[in-house]
């Protein structure tokens, strides 16, 4: 499944599309950005980012459209809403949800967002599909869910970053098979995913990652159009450092100063950023 350049194949649909650029502030702990980047005429992105309402539990939702896929913008809000929407839910009755009890949650969520996605476009064999990450910040622990290359990682104020995803895509195939990842995307096309939501998915079934902090820090959510530009979570942490140390400390002005590093980069592709500040308490 290709996700490709994102021009927009000739389809006529009444339905909202995506903007080219947004962002939100939730809180001052929870925000997020999207920017359709500079080579582009069309934002595939979509996002969804809650506070659950009487905790400090963030949940933020990416989606990247799949552009080989009719409307697929459309399909990546529809799996953005539905997931986060259903997660939320769940957490205002469960707000200390550790990733054990979460896991059933998320995988019935990309389930709903995955019909979503189905019943809310025209149907046909090209119609829209989507990648979709879901990551939940909790009291206690990180929570990560995903079907396609969309990314999430934990960027330590102090310490060793990581990320938290998996790509499902040729090329972590062939990197999970021994070949180096440069070789690897050299050797096949490094925006084909093997799993999607949409027509045609083999699965919807998310891998699920969960982690424990020791000490604050930030979950960060994105779209391929900022980790094509900067992968490796040690990367992405001096870019917030710089950022911060310019006066960006809100995850809002976070998320924008990480767009416009991939617009300055090139702007390639569509670019969405989700960030939640994670303080841990520690029993």
């Amino acid at each position: 499944h290709d996700e490709g350049p994102n021009t927009r194949p000739a389809h006529d649909s009444a339905r909202p599309h995506t903007p080219l650029r947004s962002s939100v502030a939730v809180s001052p702990k929870v925000g997020a950005a999207s920017d359709v980047g500079l080579r582009h005429e069309v934002n595939q992105d979509a996002y969804r980012v809650n506070l659950v309402p009487g905790s400090s539990t963030a949940v933020l939702a990416i989606a990247d459209g799949v552009s080989a896929s009719l409307d697929s913008d459309i399909a990546s809000q529809l799996a953005a809403d539905t997931a986060a929407h259903l997660v939320t839910d769940y957490l205002v009755e469960h707000p200390d949800a550790d990733s054990a009890a979460l896991a059933p949650v998320l995988a019935k969520a990309f389930v709903q967002a995955n019909e979503a996605v189905m019943r809310g476009i025209p149907a046909s064999a090209a119609s829209g599909s989507s990648t979709l990450i879901v990551g939940v910040c909790g009291p206690h622990a990180v929570t990560v869910a995903s079907v396609g290359d969309s990314r999430a990682y934990w960027v330590a104020d102090e310490g060793t970053p990581e990320r938290l995803s998996v790509d499902d895509s040729l090329v972590q195939e062939w990197t999970a098979m021994g070949l180096e990842a440069e070789a690897a995307a050299q050797n096949v096309n490094v925006h084909a995913i093997t799993r999607w939501l949409g027509p045609d998915t083999p699965d919807v079934t998310p891998r699920v990652l969960g982690l424990q902090p020791s000490a604050p820090g930030w979950l960060l959510v994105c779209s391929d159009g900022l980790w094509n530009e900067a992968s490796e979570p040690e990367r992405l942490q001096a870019l917030m450092a710089d950022a911060a140390a310019a006066g960006a400390t809100s995850p809002t002005a976070l998320a924008e100063s990480l767009a416009a590093f991939a617009n300055e980069r090139g702007g390639r592709d569509n670019i969405t950023v989700a960030l939640a500040r994670c303080v841990p308490q520690l029993p």
